[in-house]
């Protein structure tokens, strides 16, 4: 695979590109579709698009999708695409938004006042609620599934390990993208589950804390450094990890509360 200013050019289709998209993509098996979910590929011309059902090139998706017998929607939810994603070439929007400009142009005054005020009151598209983000809009933003097993592959082969979730934690808060633990554990489930699917034997905690030990190594740092414990401190490894305070008592400041130290 080749990146150029921006923009992927799959070896294998060299003649259609995937603009505004980052590697990997997530690949359409041949038995279902074309090319790649999230993504949609144009000639390097940008005057068509690819069609995912048949691979078919269009300079418009809107009326070719009554041959699939799809709506534009169910054929955005079919290819994980985002519902504001026009299903049009580059070359076209651009002659679209011109024609709406001239259109705009030569509305009266009258005319662009009522426009104005229907689009105050009744707003701009909004997907409807539980709406999921679709795998599009992921990869533009960098987590989609395939990109943050990725992050997670590129940050194990220099360790020659299987990764800690602590040690990825650190390294994740150290490159300003604390985010990533978050996302990872909506895709997957769980971190041991996103380790697994790359190969890894999951790594286990070496002590199993009870916890009564945990209230107690609280109670004996504020005996010994007169203050009490904070977040700090378990990144210092002076108490054990926030983490484990988190699992078995919600926050460290409820377990602080519980062990009679506020």
């Amino acid at each position: 695979m080749a990146l150029a200013l921006g923009v992927l050019t799959i070896n294998k289709m060299p003649d259609l590109i995937y603009s505004n998209y980052k590697l990997p993509l997530a690949s359409i098996p041949k038995t279902q579709g074309h090319g790649y979910y999230g993504a949609i590929a144009q000639t390097k011309d940008g005057t068509k698009i690819q069609c995912h059902v048949c691979g078919e090139m269009k300079e418009s998706l809107a009326l070719h999708l009554r041959e699939h017998e799809l709506t534009a929607l169910a054929y955005k939810d079919k290819f994980k695409l985002a519902h504001k994603t026009a299903l049009v070439s580059d070359k076209l929007r651009v002659r679209m938004i011109a024609h709406g400009k001239q259109v705009w142009a030569n509305k009266t005054q009258a005319q662009k006042e009522l426009f104005t005020t229907w689009t105050h009151k009744h707003g701009t598209y909004v997907p409807p609620p539980g709406t999921k983000i679709s795998l599009e809009t992921r990869n533009k933003r960098g987590n989609c599934p395939q990109q943050l097993l990725k992050i997670i592959e590129d940050f194990a082969k220099p360790l020659g390990r299987s990764p800690k979730l602590d040690e990825f934690r650190k390294w994740s808060i150290k490159n300003r993208r604390s985010g990533l633990v978050g996302s990872i554990y909506k895709t997957f489930g769980s971190w041991n589950k996103a380790v697994s699917m790359l190969g890894y034997t999951p790594r286990r905690n070496k002590y199993a804390y009870s916890k009564e030990y945990l209230l107690e190594m609280l109670r004996v740092f504020y005996k010994t450094n007169k203050r009490l414990p904070s977040k700090s401190d378990t990144k210092r490894g002076l108490i054990p990890d926030r983490s484990v305070y988190w699992r078995n008592f919600g926050t460290l400041k409820k377990a602080r509360k519980l062990a009679g130290i506020i």
